[in-house]
């Protein structure tokens, strides 16, 4: 998902240079993988094979490098060769890296820079170092924006409810909702977590406030095994209500856990592509 919406620019981009340059027909375009991300990889391989079975003048050419999370020097020697080989643009690494030295390279040497997930915003950084960084993601003002309006809609109404999170990075997303509510004076409860935490402890401790109302924020890759967890402390009744804040909740394996013992009412959200009404209401079924 992440990788097909990042895809449009730069599909615009390579179009337009066919356009005005017909003798080339194959473009290169470099992208850097940490290790582990091989749902990204299939997802990307995907997105460069459709766009190349369309009746276009140009063929994108990827060119992928794989690196470790904490290897910046290797990260900014791929990012070197991939300029070296005559890549138009360069998508990645992901929101793990711990340096902006891609950005810094791509900035410098003038190649178009794509990232397709979600970045802590630095705008003095970006106004300086990222001037040819485009983030294809939904920027973190919008997100907050879309957060407020969906907790805002008429079928939740929630009076006082309870922000689970896994990153403390993820709080920004969240501003405009703290601003509607105050925190722990019967409005918003915070509670944190860690990946591979007994969330057992988690949710026995939120239950003991008699809160129905939580607003889950944590990668989708565990969503069902942080919910399934809560089934234990009556947290999945048909009086409680959840809103799972990650985009790519549909990707998850969420579905499984509906049951007798699973009744409770979930909202969530994803990035499609615009259907405007009567097609679809504004709030659609996920």
């Amino acid at each position: 998902m992440r990788v097909s919406l990042c895809v449009l620019l730069p599909f615009v981009f390579f179009a337009q240079t066919a356009q005005y340059t017909k003798d080339i027909e194959v473009v290169k375009v470099g992208v850097i993988f940490f290790n582990n991300e091989l749902e990204l990889v299939r997802a990307f391989d995907t997105a460069i094979r459709d766009i190349n079975e369309l009746e276009l003048d140009v063929r994108l050419e990827p060119l992928k490098h794989f690196v470790s999370e904490d290897d910046s020097l290797t990260l900014q020697e791929f990012a070197c060769e991939l300029i070296d080989n005559g890549v138009a643009a360069i998508f990645g690494p992901s929101a793990k890296a711990s340096s902006d030295i891609v950005e810094v390279i791509c900035n410098t040497t003038g190649i178009p820079h794509l990232q397709f997930d979600w970045h802590e915003e630095n705008f003095y950084i970006h106004t300086r170092n990222h001037k040819l960084t485009v983030n294809v993601a939904p920027a973190e003002n919008m997100l907050a924006t879309a957060f407020l309006d969906i907790l805002h809609m008429k079928q939740l109404d929630w009076k006082s409810f309870t922000i689970v999170y896994e990153n403390s990075r993820s709080l920004g997303r969240m501003e405009l909702i703290f601003g509607w509510r105050q925190v722990h004076k019967a409005g918003i409860k915070l509670w944190h977590f860690n990946r591979g935490d007994d969330y057992r402890i988690l949710w026995k401790l939120v239950s003991s406030t008699r809160e129905k109302n939580v607003v889950l924020d944590c990668p989708a890759d565990i969503i069902t095994e942080v919910l399934n967890a809560s089934i234990y402390y009556n947290m999945t009744g048909q009086f409680n209500q959840w809103f799972l804040t990650s985009l790519d909740t549909h990707t998850s394996t969420i579905r499984s856990l509906n049951s007798r013992q699973f009744i409770a009412k979930m909202v969530a959200v994803r990035v499609r592509a615009y259907m405007p009404p009567p097609v679809h209401d504004e709030a659609d079924v996920f």
